[in-house]
């Protein structure tokens, strides 16, 4: 029928051509609608992060990225990124600068009489003053044809000439105010379309031509019907778009030719629309729409689809996003604004979880950052960043709705974020229920899209809303940060930054002998900010912290693994610079928690040199000197007499110049395979306060030799499927060290300013003493007598240089390997197929140093890769006097990335009569289904028979949702608890999925 119409009324096709044409216009017509240009007198100021620029066909051309403003007079442009060209004409004594900008990203314009806001945006200036830009970054001076961004603006800034000039062909222009007539002209490619017409099935479809002589330029119409594809091969845009429909008509300019409409070829620039209807199916550089009808401007791909639906790749999801709208126009090649439509990352017709919104404005951006240039790739011609292309949606009027009946949970105006976040503010939700906490609700929130701004790149910043019904409510938020040349200095950084506070009405729970402890205060929390930063010019590392915990237990109680195995929290700044062999540090510490043991640095230097060649090569020399000023602060003792608290010894309350330097000679020498490194060091120390209030001087003398010899033997015809082996070569390496070490002053006269240990292991150790060996540490567990025996201070570089003492000892251990090629045959790498070390320290002044045996530290460390996901693991440290370490581990590991993990392993952890413990552990993560993943730990001591702990979480993976249920069990604490957690799934849960890499713990 349409067809019909089309064929006997011309006047009815022409107007429904031009009503097409004119739905298609709309936005583009108001977007690139010029404004009232302000006084051509006033100067032009632009300014941006990054420009390049470079001169062609007597214009200049620059593109902008980055905080893009444009201002003129009292009208002020700003956008994300930019395309400007500049071009000048001279009259008599005076210039005038014609500008053609094209906007992209935030685009938005301040005038006195009125603001704009879009997406996109084209506008022509001009000025009888000068133009000054001024870059955050020096100006690029490279040619960029190729950039996206350029051909993007060429496509608008024509598009828009067209549409203007449409517009305004009857009415006469005002050049002070319509400055459309100076459009910058642009060279043809001299690309050619082409036209494919092929059936949709096996039946051929139907094709009727009908040349129109009363248009200007002459068309040609093609109706086809029956089912048809059509492929527009256009090498400028897309390459290939193809259009599927039941019904086509196609408008082309005439060529008068009578040839087919494969036959011919098109300019680039020639019109060609397509109007389809029924079942149409629309692919183009990646993108996939389908719609019921819809009108296609391939010069400007441009479109209208009705009853619509969008879906585009987003690479982080390996999956598609999915826009459904009742009516969908495309803006560009890429962008898209759907009208009355819904937003999801489900793959289902009717999906669980959607975004309903008035608007939807669908684009490709690339990425800004707030702080330098976030993380992006530089390009090794022009050392411009490269902005990372990323899927966006911007969306007005939202409703989160859930199930197939809609139901309503959150509302919010105005969202905006990459593709792959489901623009949902609330991340997830968690429901538990214990024996310390009570009940609790346990949110997190997207700070972005609560306030409605567009996400920098690399920065996360959530809101933290929490209820325990047994201790009160608490609040928070955290962040996370990296990116590139922050200041405009080359070099990546990265941070992150926590704060919490809690009411806390409760008591902690933090163990056996501690299961009720009154907190000091009701207002508990945490504030943490760490900042890591390289400056590439220098060479040098920057890393700044603030840390303040509100009581000693806080951190503990409430963030039991960050106590356990992350960072102190601390307050310092730290920056180390490198030149070749040499490097310096400074430290500034002071102390912000009372009661944790800190040393202030007020602040402490230190200088480093390496392998500085003396003699030519005969000698090599390495020093380091430290010069400082530090206050040791030990921890007050905690308000309750339940929470055990003994002052560790060697932690006193000190404070003065510390100063210290070290000075190595090695002469290093081969006698045959043998390799010999005689090495003499000398150190002269200061501490202003020792443990008794006195100065000390301390001078050290230390000398010996080390050796090593490596050999090996190739087996290349060893080869088993089983066992993963492709030829076996066995490499020993022979290691030995004699070391004569004498001191002028004893290791007990001086209090430890450099820090051993971290809080928890202090915390530990306060504890220690009471309720494992009644109030007195044996010798034997001493840590800084511990750490002189395995030689941890006598290194150049020792962080600790307190920890040396009269002492001779012989080191030597056997380091042996089994390896073993892996890989395909034209990328084969080398892999230790199986692993083993032995050593032990022997010492000739027994009594004094290893409590009368001559022997002490045996050591060994087996690991056997069975294959490339399977290891045995094995360690053992012993020593053989009375009331000495004995430890050892045996475990097996089994880490497959796709379906999980396993681990079984047994610990012994034994020192004298008091302290025996055999550690029995296993856990394993295993994907059951492609609906449920499991997850347990459990721990059982078998020297003390006693359970020490279990953990179960099973993970339904729903349509649209992941559902944990968590069930644990901790016997310290007499705890047990469950829970249940809720958040959305992002894209498909495959073995790229980060969502099943988390519960797996795979990395």
């Amino acid at each position: 029928m349409l067809g019909k119409i089309i064929i006997t009324r011309k006047g009815c096709r022409r107007f429904a051509s031009a009503l097409l044409w004119l739905l298609l216009a709309l936005p583009s017509l108001r977007a690139a609608e010029p404004s009232e240009a302000p006084a051509a007198r006033a100067p032009i100021t632009i300014e941006a992060k990054f420009v390049q620029q470079w001169t062609e066909e007597n214009q200049l051309i620059q593109i902008l990225r980055g905080n893009c403003e444009i201002q003129q007079g009292e009208t002020t442009i700003r956008s994300q990124q930019a395309v400007i060209w500049q071009r000048s004409e001279r009259a008599g004594d005076k210039d005038t600068h014609y500008l053609t900008v094209f906007l992209k990203d935030d685009v938005t314009v301040e005038e006195p009489t009125r603001s704009l806001r879009e997406p996109t945006m084209v506008r022509q200036m001009k000025t009888g003053a000068d133009v000054t830009i001024t870059p955050t970054n020096p100006i690029v001076n490279q040619p960029a044809p190729e950039d996206p961004l350029l051909a993007q603006a060429k496509q608008q800034v024509e598009g828009s000439r067209r549409t203007t000039l449409q517009k305004t062909q009857f009415s006469v222009q005002n050049p002070e105010t319509d400055l459309s007539w100076k459009g910058i002209p642009f060279p043809s490619s001299g690309s050619r379309k082409r036209i494919s017409i092929l059936g949709r099935s096996n039946i051929q479809p139907n094709i009727t031509q009908i040349d129109s002589n009363d248009t200007t330029p002459p068309e040609s119409v093609w109706l086809i019907t029956g089912g048809v594809r059509v492929l527009v091969f256009d090498p400028d845009q897309f390459g290939v778009v193809d259009l599927s429909a039941d019904r086509m008509v196609i408008w082309v300019q005439s060529d008068g030719s009578g040839r087919s409409l494969t036959e011919q070829e098109f300019d680039s620039r020639a019109p060609l629309q397509i109007y389809m209807e029924g079942n149409i199916v629309i692919r183009q550089a990646g993108d996939t729409l389908t719609a019921t009808h819809a009108y296609y401007d391939a010069t400007d791909d441009r479109g209208l689809l009705m009853n619509a639906e969008l879906r585009a790749f987003v690479p982080e999801l390996q999956g598609d996003i999915r826009i459904r709208a009742q009516q969908l126009r495309q803006r560009n090649r890429e962008s898209y604004h759907a009208q009355n439509a819904w937003v999801t990352t489900s793959q289902f017709g009717e999906p669980g979880y959607r975004l309903r919104s008035s608007d939807i404005y669908f684009d490709y951006r690339y990425d800004q950052s707030w702080i330098g240039n976030g993380n992006q790739s530089i390009d090794p011609v022009t050392r411009m960043p490269i902005p990372n292309r990323t899927p966006w949606v911007t969306s007005l009027n939202n409703t989160l709705t859930v199930t197939e009946y809609e139901i309503p949970i959150l509302y919010a105006p105005y969202l905006s974020g990459p593709a792959e976040d489901p623009n949902i503010p609330l991340r997830s939700v968690t429901f538990e229920q214990d024996n310390i906490f009570g009940t609790q609700i346990r949110t997190e929130w997207d700070m972005f899209k609560l306030f409605g701004m567009d996400r920098p790149d690399g920065v996360d910043w959530e809101l933290l809303a929490d209820y325990y019904s047994d201790r009160g409510p608490a609040v928070g938020t955290s962040t996370a940060y990296g990116g590139e040349n922050l200041f405009g200095i080359p070099g990546i950084f990265t941070g992150e930054g926590l704060g919490m506070f809690v009411y806390d009405d409760g008591k902690d729970n933090l163990g056996l002998d501690r299961r009720s402890l009154e907190p000091e205060d009701n207002t508990r929390g945490r504030l943490e900010w760490r900042h890591w930063q390289r400056l590439e010019p220098y060479d040098a590392l920057i890393i700044g912290e603030l840390g303040y915990l509100s009581d000693r237990n806080f951190l503990e109680q409430y963030y039991e693994k960050a106590f356990d195995r992350g960072k102190d929290v601390e307050t310092l700044i730290y920056g180390k610079q490198d030149y070749q062999n040499w490097a310096w540090s400074f430290l500034g510490q002071p102390q912000v928690n009372e009661f944790e043991n800190t040393t202030q640095w007020l602040p402490k230097l230190d200088l480093y040199g390496l392998g500085e060649p003396v003699l030519g090569d005969w000698l090599t020399w390495s020093n380091h000197t430290s010069i400082g000023y530090a206050n040791i602060n030990p921890a007050e003792a905690p308000n309750d007499p339940n929470d055990l608290f003994d002052p560790i010894p060697y932690i006193t309350d000190d404070q003065g110049a510390v100063l210290m330097t070290r000075h190595q000679l090695e002469a290093p020498f081969e006698l045959g395979p043998v390799n010999f490194v005689p090495f003499v060091m000398g150190e002269a120390a200061y501490w202003e306060e020792g443990i008794n209030d006195d100065q000390i001087d301390r001078y050290v003398g230390r000398g010996g030799i080390r050796s090593s010899l490596m050999f090996s033997r190739i087996f290349p015809n060893i080869y088993s499927d089983i066992l993963n082996l492709n030829g076996l070569a066995h490499k020993i390496r022979l290691e030995g060290e004699y070391a004569y070490t004498d001191a002028s002053r004893s290791y007990t006269d001086i209090p430890q300013y450099n820090e051993i240990d971290d809080n928890a292991q202090e915390r530990f150790r306060q504890r220690l003493l009471t309720n494992t060996f009644g109030g007195a540490l044996p010798f034997q567990f001493d840590p800084r007598f511990y750490a002189i025996r395995s030689g941890a201070g006598s290194d150049i570089t020792a962080p600790y240089h307190e920890l040396v003492d009269d002492q001779q000892v012989l080191r030597f251990a056997v380091r042996q390997r089994l390896q073993t090629k892996v890989g395909p045959p034209e990328r084969q790498r080398i892999r230790d197929w199986m692993s083993l070390d032995l050593g032990a320290s022997y010492f000739p002044d027994a009594n004094d140093d290893n409590f009368g045996e001559d022997f002490g530290l045996y050591f060994g460390h087996y690991a056997w890769n069975v294959g490339d996901r399977t290891s045995i693991l094995a360690d053992a440290l012993y020593d053989t006097f009375d009331g000495g370490q004995e430890l050892w581990s045996l475990g097996v590991l089994s880490q497959r990335s796709t379906r999980g993990s396993v681990y079984a392993g047994i610990r012994q952890v034994k020192g004298g009569d008091d302290l025996d413990s055999h550690i029995l552990t296993a856990s394993y993560s295993y994907v059951m289904s492609p609906k449920w993943i499991s997850t347990m730990g459990t721990a059982y001591d078998l020297a003390e028979e006693q359970n020490r702990g279990q953990t179960l979480t099973v993970t339904r993976v729903g349509a649209d949702f992941l559902v944990h249920f968590g069930f644990s069990v901790d016997e310290s604490k007499d705890n047990v608890g469950f829970g249940i957690s809720i958040e959305p799934k992002l894209g498909p849960f495959n073995a790229y999925s980060s969502q099943l890499s988390s519960l797996l713990n795979v990395q």
